[in-house]
């Protein structure tokens, strides 16, 4: 009876029949979309056998000659299947990712793909950025990734697919985890006071040493050609890099040094780097965040060589919040080593 009602053209080709009497199904409509709902959330492998039988009509023999997978398969398939939906078929799981997704920005170290891995395989993806976060604690089935976002199984496979290939995700068995650190707004938050006080300790003391730097730079000759627009920009790098290599120093000196180039993993694309994550919960009021024009994202180099009569071309880009030096100055884009 059930295959029959299931069966018909105003019931989406996503629901199962003849699901026997001891499950307690009824044909009730809250029933019929509860069994839609447990059907869509099987992994591929179960849901295109169920679909198969139970939907198309097709028979065992049929399913398995087109999948070219042998009949025992097909039954343990549809076995399991309706096992799952029984279990499944009264459970809710979402999580709030399915109705308050947070915000996941994606950060890389070394050297990016030639289509800007690891960053565009999220981008501004919200379904992605929940599935790594939901990924994240300990390795999950695309079943309940399914349950716990509210969305079919059907249309985030592709998705966990192009972050797995991206190796932004591992898979191990029929789980998948999310193989990068992500870092909390509490975890930023941990140490701010800490950093805020002992920047107005030592703030006058480096920026004299800094300040000794910007004069020598003034006395170079070719700081003198620059226009006034180009020897702000000039000493801006001056001052992010020299601060930026300074806190990189210290950070490596206490963590025991850093890891050689070489030594990272060699990624999809010609890419070699690791990924970080920085999670911010749903509607973060970014305009208003306390730390925000305290950091920047840190030197993004381009090196080139052998351009425009250039034996070297580094083109160097910096992202501060627009409060520190104005909008005009937000982003930087340097020429080093420029030489003939």
């Amino acid at each position: 009876m059930l295959r029959q009602k299931y069966r018909k053209p105003t019931v989406c080709i996503d629901v199962v029949g003849e699901i026997s009497d001891e499950s307690g199904f009824d044909d009730s409509s809250e029933d019929v979309e509860n069994i839609r709902r447990c059907l869509a959330n099987l992994t591929k492998i179960y849901r295109e056998v169920m679909v198969q039988h139970y939907m198309n009509g097709k028979s065992v023999a049929e399913i398995a000659e087109r999948l070219g997978i042998p009949e025992n398969t097909v039954k343990n398939r549809l076995f399991t299947g309706r096992k799952h939906i029984r279990k499944e078929f009264t459970m809710e799981n979402y999580t709030k990712q399915s109705y308050e997704p947070d915000d996941l920005w994606i950060a890389s170290t070394g050297q990016t793909g030639i289509d800007d891995e690891p960053w565009k395989l999220v981008g501004q993806d919200r379904i992605a950025m929940n599935l790594l976060i939901l990924a994240y604690e300990q390795p999950v089935t695309l079943t309940e990734l399914s349950k716990a976002i509210g969305i079919s199984t059907t249309y985030i496979e592709p998705i966990v697919e192009r972050l797995v290939d991206g190796e932004l995700m591992k898979k191990v068995s029929d789980k998948v985890y999310t193989d990068f650190i992500i870092h909390t707004e509490d975890e930023r938050l941990a140490s701010l006071d800490l950093q805020l006080s002992l920047a107005k300790e030592l703030c006058s003391e480096i920026w004299e040493i800094v300040d000794e730097g910007l004069d020598e730079l003034r006395r170079r000759a070719y700081y003198n050609t620059q226009t006034e627009e180009q020897a702000i920009k000039l000493e801006s790098f001056f001052v992010f890099r020299t601060l930026l290599h300074a806190v990189n120093g210290v950070r490596d000196e206490v963590s025991g040094g850093r890891e050689p180039f070489e030594s990272y993993p060699d990624r999809p694309n010609g890419g070699k780097w690791y990924a970080m994550g920085s999670l911010y919960p749903h509607g973060y009021d970014y305009d208003h965040c306390p730390y925000s024009r305290y950091q920047f994202s840190g030197e993004s180099v381009n090196n080139m060589k052998n351009v425009i009569g250039a034996k070297a071309l580094s083109l160097c880009l910096y992202d501060t919040d627009a409060s520190v030096l104005g909008t005009t100055y937000k982003e930087y884009f340097y020429i080093d080593s420029f030489s003939k």
